[in-house]
């Protein structure tokens, strides 16, 4: 069974930051109060810069229309 840790669950501009860890690495999905995932496919050494890149990424999605 493969694992998945949780680092950071926050709302950024109304859209859900979900940043965790499997056994590939780290990586973050944007999650929408609606239910639809944004998922980014780039994986991270760190939950640190996977949560920077995270924010920047949510930032540019609420300027486009997504």
């Amino acid at each position: 069974m493969l694992k998945s840790k949780i680092h950071v669950l926050t709302n950024i501009q109304g859209l859900f930051l979900l940043v965790y860890e499997d056994a590939q690495g780290h990586k973050f999905e944007a999650l929408s109060p609606n239910g639809e995932v944004y998922r980014h496919g780039e994986i991270y050494y760190n939950a640190a810069s996977a949560k920077a890149k995270g924010r920047l990424w949510i930032q540019q999605l609420m300027t486009e229309d997504f």
